[in-house]
C-alpha cells in the first residue's frame, strides 16, 4: 500500500497545514495575548523607573543643597 502525500496546494508552509480554522484562530489569539502581557510588563517597568527617577532626583537635589551650604560656610 502506497502512502499518498497531500497536493502542494493544500500544504502550507506556516506550520498550520493540518490545523483546522478554529485551531489556527486559537493559536493567533494566544500570540496576541502574549503581546498584551509584554505591553503590560513594559508599562509596569516604566512606572517603576519613573518613581525611581523622581526619588533619585529628590535625593540628588538635597545632597546638592547640603554640599552648596557647606561650601558657602567656608
Amino acid at each position: 500500500m502506497m502512502l499518498r502525500r497531500s497536493p502542494p496546494s493544500i500544504r502550507r508552509q506556516d506550520g498550520f497545514r493540518h490545523a483546522s480554522h478554529g485551531v489556527r484562530l486559537a493559536r493567533a489569539k494566544q500570540r496576541g495575548a502574549t503581546m498584551v502581557e509584554y505591553a503590560l510588563l513594559i508599562i509596569a517597568i516604566m512606572v517603576l523607573a519613573a518613581g525611581a527617577y523622581r526619588e533619585l532626583g529628590k535625593r540628588t537635589r538635597l545632597n546638592g543643597d547640603k554640599a552648596s551650604a557647606e561650601l558657602d560656610k567656608k
